[in-house]
């Protein structure tokens, strides 16, 4: 691939990952010819780096390209490499001009208009800049001191083939990963330890099909238009009820969140010690945004902008992905930007158009 060094671009997007291949798809619709830029070796983005046996959240057949393409497999919910698949197969088939490994170290706002990037294989300047680097590009740990002698690793790295059949192991995180990874754990013979600050609560049974479409249909709406945004949170339920299942069934071990990594294990808030051969952080990601630095304020989930616990979502106000007070600067991907589906595979498409709309159309936000 050509370097980036000396270009002077109409629109970049950070990021080759779901998110950012529907943005290019917009741009190119709306007449711009953009440049993905992606640190990693193709346009992949997380998926890529997943184990097999992470999946999507919505049944498949919502988790649509602007091609109207979706992940082909099995199964109700896609797996990481199918949606992997599907991605290569988008880029293969419509060519967005893409820089591979190129990580972008900082951007500056050029005097007059646009954005100055200096990157690891060059400087460019953009006169819109869209920020596409998802929610899964950067391990969140737990706020816990303490060190573990075993296995520590993130939900971004484990892998259910390295566990062995009577393994103990603490799960800390009960989302949709840690439920995942603990029903996993469990199959395979672990015995699993459930360390989180709340009991997890039993999801709503599954809806009929005709109703589980028009819901979609619903969560595609505008929430600036709906009552309370309608309902809308960045907290995602648990889709699968077998963790609940499986923890009033005795076969998991609910205990609250831990508070010390021991060498044996950890504390929990109670103030047991529990020993464990292995420790599994199902604790989130971090949206790599570092670089936004003097752009833009950058949230910090630990209320502590020096831990790396920064959640590196945007404090500034975002209207449908638009920065106020900084024109030609948009984000795709933060949860409820726009609809409920926003942060999701399933609503990258429509906010890919809604964000080149708006980028191409504001002048900058009140």
């Amino acid at each position: 691939m050509p370097s980036p060094l000396g270009f002077d671009e109409r629109c970049v997007i950070i990021g080759a990952g779901a998110a950012g291949l529907c943005a290019a798809w917009a741009a190119r619709e709306a007449g711009l010819t953009p440049l993905l830029l992606e640190r990693e070796r193709g346009a992949l983005g997380a998926w890529a780096l997943m184990a097999d046996t992470v999946r999507c959240l919505s049944p498949r057949q919502f988790d649509l390209m602007p091609d109207g393409d979706f992940p082909r497999g099995s199964g109700a919910r896609a797996t990481a490499p199918e949606v992997a698949a599907l991605l290569a197969r988008f880029q293969r088939r419509w060519r967005f001009r893409l820089q591979s490994a190129a990580a972008v170290e900082h951007v500056e706002r050029q005097s007059s208009r646009g954005f100055r990037l200096q990157t690891s294989v060059g400087t460019l300047t953009t006169e819109r800049l869209v920020v596409a680097t998802g929610e899964f590009g950067v391990p969140r740990w737990p706020d816990v001191t303490g060190a573990f002698s075993g296995t520590y690793e993130h939900f971004r790295n484990f892998h259910i083939r390295t566990v062995r059949p009577g393994e103990r192991v603490a799960v800390f995180g009960a989302g949709n990963s840690g439920s995942d990874v603990a029903m996993q754990l469990l199959a395979a013979g672990a015995a699993v330890v459930l360390s989180a600050p709340r009991p997890p609560e039993r999801p709503s049974p599954p809806l009929p099909q005709i109703l589980r479409g028009l819901l979609h249909r619903v969560a595609g709406l505008p929430i600036a238009h709906l009552p309370g945004r309608g309902g809308c949170t960045d907290s995602t339920p648990v889709v699968d009820p077998a963790l609940f299942d499986a923890i009033a069934a005795g076969l998991i071990t609910l205990v609250p969140r831990a508070t010390r990594l021991t060498t044996a294990g950890f504390v929990d808030g109670s103030g047991l010690e529990w020993s464990v051969d292995r420790i599994v952080a199902c604790t989130g990601f971090r949206r790599e945004t570092a670089f936004l630095r003097g752009v833009v304020p950058l949230d910090s989930s630990s209320g502590r902008p020096d831990r790396d616990a920064r959640s590196g979502r945007p404090r500034q106000d975002v209207q449908a992905g638009l920065v106020a007070g900084v024109p030609g600067l948009a984000f795709m991907g933060l949860p409820c930007m726009r609809t409920r589906q926003s942060g999701f595979l399933r609503g990258f498409a429509s906010d890919g158009r809604a964000v080149i709309g708006g980028i191409l159309g504001a002048r900058s936000l009140p």
